[in-house]
């Protein structure tokens, strides 16, 4: 009971003080409670961002490299294009990563960045297709990071994809939508599925929507 006193007289104190000497008295004599009840407050709206997270499932993950379209929303674009392709619902997730420049148009850091961020995609196993000029996609076929596309697409889609056998790690889109609608520029004109690609149906029905 006198617990329950003190607090309400505590209440009472604080609604009679003006703003500013409310704060103080509060920071004064509660703060460390004011931290605790902080630090509960920033575990749980973790905790809880996590598990609504684990809600969402990732379709597709894209990464678009040394584009240089005047479309400066070409990512949200092509982010809706995609869910409409894959038929994707409101807990599916599509992710497509612009902004990455490599080579000699890229700065030093610019290009150390996007290099950074592509390993650690990779390695993550967070990236399925990769967009690029046909340069940086030799350099990841090289390494052994793309898939072989002449003996991994569905057949009905090998027969009208446009590969040779020097170059069936890639996909080359002049004249598809892509390139059409302004999404990308002439030089970012191969397309190459990740070799460790977790969802390379969902990479090669994007393939699919590609073909006349």
């Amino acid at each position: 009971m006198a617990l329950k006193e003190e607090f309400s007289k505590e209440l009472d104190k604080l609604k009679r003080m003006p703003s500013k000497d409310r704060l103080w008295y509060l920071w004064t004599y509660y703060k460390i409670w004011l931290a605790v009840f902080l630090g509960v407050v920033a575990i749980i709206s973790v905790v809880a961002t996590a598990v609504y997270n684990t809600s969402f499932t990732t379709r597709l993950a894209v990464a678009v490299v040394n584009n240089h379209s005047q479309n400066i929303q070409y990512t949200e674009d092509l982010n809706e294009r995609l869910r409409q392709i894959l038929d994707c619902g409101k807990k599916d997730r599509i992710e497509v990563n612009g902004g990455l420049f490599l080579g000699e148009e890229a700065s030093g850091e610019n290009a150390y960045l996007s290099q950074t961020k592509l390993a650690a995609l990779m390695t993550s196993d967070a990236l399925d297709v990769m967009i690029a000029d046909e340069e940086t996609i030799a350099l990841y076929a090289e390494a052994g990071s793309l898939c072989d596309l002449g003996k991994e697409l569905p057949e009905d889609v090998k027969k009208a994809a446009p590969l040779s056998e020097e170059s069936a790690y890639y996909l080359p889109i002049d004249g598809t939508w892509l390139m059409e609608e302004g999404y990308l520029s002439q030089d970012c004109r191969c397309l190459a599925v990740l070799e460790d690609s977790p969802r390379k149906e969902a990479a090669f029905q994007m393939i699919r929507s590609l073909l006349p």
